[in-house]
């Protein structure tokens, strides 16, 4: 929806908190883009339900297995640039599941 406009004739501003998804995008859609000053973004990992087999492997079945593997483009580009905007510390909170939050300045070093 956002794409289906002229680049210049589309604007997103980010204001406040932008967190999660809306980060996600903020970051990958083609369009000019311009951050407020002092606001903050927050990153973490997808959520993904998976049943534990008793030696803690996943079990699935030929759906569950589609759910659990699913891929998303605009999270996998977002995640492609993380190692180069965290730390390593934050990078870890990132993997462990934790919300990993980014000031203006390192929100827009992933427009750079």
């Amino acid at each position: 929806l956002f794409e289906s406009y002229p680049e210049d004739k589309f604007k997103l501003i980010a204001c406040g908190r932008i967190c999660s998804a809306a980060l996600d995008l903020f970051i990958t859609v083609n369009c000019y883009k311009y951050i407020i000053p002092g606001t903050l973004g927050m990153v973490h990992t997808l959520s993904r339900t998976a049943k534990l087999d008793y030696k803690g492997k996943i079990k699935v079945t030929g759906t569950e297995d589609k759910i659990i593997n699913n891929k998303y483009p605009i999270v996998d580009k977002v995640e492609s640039m993380l190692p180069s905007i965290l730390t390593a510390k934050e990078m870890k909170m990132y993997n462990d599941n934790q919300d990993v939050w980014l000031s203006t300045e390192e929100i827009g070093k992933f427009l750079t």
